[in-house]
């Protein structure tokens, strides 16, 4: 799939601005941010990596790039937090610290050599989780959503269910969607979870970070 700043299956690295992200949903959700920020195109790519594993290799080959020392202005790395959030951050630092890169915490910034390096997990920094979960969180009250909550809850009643998070959102676009898309990033393509800039406050801050490439112009002496 493309979008107006990523293609799935062609990963490019020589942007001024580049965003790695584990999966589509991230991007396609990435998509709407960036268009609502009015960025540039030609200047910011998101690149959909296949997995959070997969960002890390991704960050490596971006760091050995040709594109690295001559395009490249500011470099992020979104992921999921999953179950553990301390453990998603801590990894996060081995993978930057091994690339060579300032260690970065969730949700910050760090400037080294000219460059802007940034990272931030879903659903928010400190906070175990995902991209479903914020997308719940802001999703309209409706009676759809009420019973996908609820379908899930008896479904989970043993305990053994993985992912509620996920799981709902699917049960949630199952019924709400006539696509039949049920998937976080399809429910943001096709406006079923609308949203604005102010409604995911945090994020949005960060994502304003990240594409803002004026701080070259006040590092320069005179």
């Amino acid at each position: 799939m493309k979008g107006k700043y990523f293609d799935s299956k062609k990963p490019e690295y020589n942007y001024a601005i580049l965003i790695l992200v584990e999966g589509q949903d991230d991007a396609i959700f990435l998509d709407r941010v960036l268009e609502q920020l009015e960025v540039e195109q030609n200047i910011c790519r998101v690149i959909v990596c296949g997995g959070k594993s997969s960002v890390w290799t991704h960050l490596s080959l971006v760091i050995k790039s040709a594109h690295f020392s001559s395009t490249v202005k500011s470099l992020a790395v979104i992921v999921d937090a999953d179950n553990n959030a301390d453990s998603c951050r801590d990894e996060a630092i081995r993978n930057f610290e091994k690339n060579g890169l300032p260690r970065v915490l969730a949700g910050d910034t760090e400037i080294a050599n000219g460059k802007k390096f940034s990272f931030y997990s879903f659903p928010r920094p400190k906070e175990a989780g995902s991209l479903e979960d914020l997308a719940l969180e802001i999703s309209p009250e409706s009676e759809v959503l009420s019973e996908a909550q609820k379908f899930i809850e008896l479904a989970n009643s043993d305990g053994e269910l993985n992912k509620l998070s996920k799981r709902t959102v699917q049960a949630y676009l199952a019924g709400a969607s006539a696509n039949l898309r049920p998937t976080v990033g399809w429910a943001f393509y096709d406006n079923i979870i609308p949203f604005q800039l102010d409604s995911i406050p945090e994020f949005s801050r960060f994502v304003r970070n990240v594409v803002e490439l004026e701080w070259e112009e006040k590092q320069t002496p005179g």
